[in-house]
């Protein structure tokens, strides 16, 4: 039996360092955005079919 992911964070994390942890996934993603807009087109798109490959295949 799989525990929720929510459960395990709430019971080991307290809120600041779940708040913490959610602005650095903030701040990452707005990294890659950056430095994804500079690579060129032909790249991005790339990247754009094998994350809809990953995704398709996790479901």
């Amino acid at each position: 039996m799989a525990i929720p992911a929510e459960e395990v964070f709430a019971a080991t994390m307290t809120p600041e360092m779940i708040a913490a942890s959610d602005r650095r996934a903030a701040e990452l993603g707005q990294e890659w955005k950056a430095a994804r807009a500079e690579l060129p087109a032909e790249v991005r798109d790339r990247l754009d079919v094998v994350r809809q490959k990953r995704i398709g295949s996790a479901r």
